[in-house]
């Protein structure tokens, strides 16, 4: 029984410093990330404040949580394209009435050129919108099968920065950011 502390503690500090290893190595990916891509952009970026905040562990079934979210985000974008373009397409037709029952026959084919025009646009923000639901659907089921995901970390970090674009002109950017790692500590794209 009095051994149990010990190996207790030493199972602790052994987990606790893995975690500052990781996080040392997330911050230092990070870190290298910002600076390469200011370098790609021939800007300069000045960090003011640099801090880890933490990380844990998520499954890789979050990925597709991430996608389905931004799927979700595009079906309504396109919704509201083709409310608008319907609503347009209403105002069009009552004046194609309107020139037609005038004798304006010039005026009323063009409202009703648009409204074809308008109609094509409609059937293609209505196809996006299908293609985003399906793909929803089929994210859910891939979520729903993958009874193993594999573990993917979720590292949080505040930053404070100047970023100076190639032109002089500068951007200061105040956020907590999160980047996912896998289980070998590499960088997981995002939707």
């Amino acid at each position: 029984m009095k051994y149990l502390l010990p190996i207790f503690l030493f199972l602790l500090s052994c987990s606790v410093n893995q975690y500052e290893r990781n996080m040392k190595i997330m911050t230092e990916k990070v870190k290298t990330d910002f600076e390469n891509a200011a370098f790609d952009e021939n800007g300069k970026i000045e960090f003011h404040d640099f801090v880890p905040v933490k990380y844990d562990t998520a499954s890789e079934n979050i990925l597709y949580s991430f996608e389905i979210e931004e799927c979700v985000k595009r079906a309504k974008h396109f919704r509201e394209l083709s409310k608008s373009i319907f609503d347009l397409a209403k105002v069009r037709s009552d004046q194609m009435v309107l020139y037609a029952k005038a004798g304006m026959k010039t005026l009323a084919k063009i409202e009703q050129d648009k409204l074809k025009e308008g109609q094509k646009e409609i059937q293609a923000y209505a196809d996006s919108v299908k293609h985003y639901t399906n793909r929803v659907e089929e994210l859910n089921s891939l979520i729903e099968q993958n009874k193993n995901p594999k573990p993917l970390y979720r590292y949080f970090i505040y930053l404070k920065m100047t970023f100076t674009d190639k032109k002089g002109e500068t951007e200061n950017i105040r956020d907590t950011m999160m980047f996912l790692f896998n289980e070998n500590l590499e960088f997981v794209p995002r939707y």
